[in-house]
């Protein structure tokens, strides 16, 4: 599978892409606004995103949570896991 992906530095997804069986593409934004609506219209499959500009759209439904990248969970999404949490090593 190969993913089109946005972020303004996407280490934590080339870090993890190893690990899974997709490859990803970088698509350079001028910031995460326009990239999270590219998101939400489908033109890209993942961002990796600021917690705070994300919780708005994946508690509206319209974007879908996989992980976090801290060391623990994010109060503002409590039931999404870190990246440590499904098994991918290298981040968290």
């Amino acid at each position: 599978m190969r993913s089109r992906i946005t972020r303004s530095s996407a280490l934590p997804i080339n870090r993890t892409a190893p690990a899974s069986a997709c490859t990803n593409s970088h698509v350079p934004y001028k910031g995460g606004g326009p990239a999270l609506i590219d998101l939400v219209a489908g033109h890209v499959e993942i961002f990796v995103a600021v917690i705070s500009t994300a919780v708005p759209q994946v508690k509206a439904g319209k974007a879908r949570a996989l992980a976090v990248t801290g060391g623990k969970r994010a109060a503002a999404l409590p039931d999404v896991p870190t990246v440590a949490e499904t098994g991918i090593k290298g981040e968290g």
